[in-house]
C-alpha cells in the first residue's frame, strides 16, 4: 500500500501537467490571515524557479530535495533526530522575524511535520520518506488538481486554519 502511494504521488509530481490560468476563485482574507499568507511569500519565489507565479511539480520537487538536503548536514541519507533538531533551530533563527511571537509554534509545527514524515518511525527520515510526505502536502495544496501550484494555493494551509476554527 505505501508503495503504491509513493508511486502515485510521484507519478503526480513528475507527470506534465497544462497550466489552466484564469480557473482561479477570489476569495479575499482577513488581515490577519493575508498577514501569514504574505509571510510564505519569500518561500513561493524561492521554489518559483522560472518565476511565473506558478509552481510546476518539477520545481516543487526541486524544493523538496533542497529542503532535504539543507537538514541532511552530514550528507548520509538520512535526516537523524540531531539533524531534525538543528533544522528547528536554524528555522527559529532564520524565520524569528517574519514569525514574532508564533515562532515557536511554527517550530513545533515543523518538528511534528519531520515526526510524521518518519513513515517507519526509526528516528531518521529517509529522503524517499520526506518526498513522499512533503510531496503529499503540496498535493493536498492543488484544489484545481492541475499539478501546479499558483500562489493563491500556496496559502491552503492558512485557509484550511480558517476552515476548521468556523466550524
Amino acid at each position: 500500500m505505501r508503495k503504491f502511494l509513493t508511486l502515485n504521488i510521484l507519478a503526480i509530481l513528475f507527470l506534465p501537467h497544462p497550466v489552466f490560468a484564469g480557473h482561479e476563485e477570489d476569495h479575499p482574507l482577513p488581515k490577519s490571515l493575508e498577514r501569514k499568507y504574505e509571510q510564505r511569500a519569500p518561500e513561493i519565489k524561492k521554489l518559483d524557479l522560472n518565476e511565473d507565479g506558478i509552481l510546476q511539480s518539477e520545481e516543487i520537487q526541486a524544493g523538496i530535495q533542497s529542503k532535504f538536503d539543507a537538514m541532511d548536514i552530514n550528507k548520509d541519507g538520512v535526516v537523524s533526530a540531531d539533524e531534525q533538531r538543528g533544522a528547528a533551530s536554524n528555522f527559529k533563527k532564520d524565520k524569528g522575524e517574519t514569525y514574532g511571537k508564533f515562532i515557536d509554534k511554527r517550530a513545533r509545527k515543523l518538528e511534528n511535520r519531520m515526526k510524521n514524515a518518519d513513515a517507519n518511525e526509526d528516528g531518521v527520515i529517509s529522503s524517499g520518506e520526506y518526498e513522499t510526505y512533503f510531496g503529499a502536502r503540496y498535493q493536498n495544496m492543488d484544489k484545481d488538481g492541475d499539478g501546479t501550484l499558483n500562489v493563491k494555493e500556496f496559502r491552503t494551509d492558512t485557509e484550511r486554519v480558517r476552515k476548521r476554527k468556523k466550524k
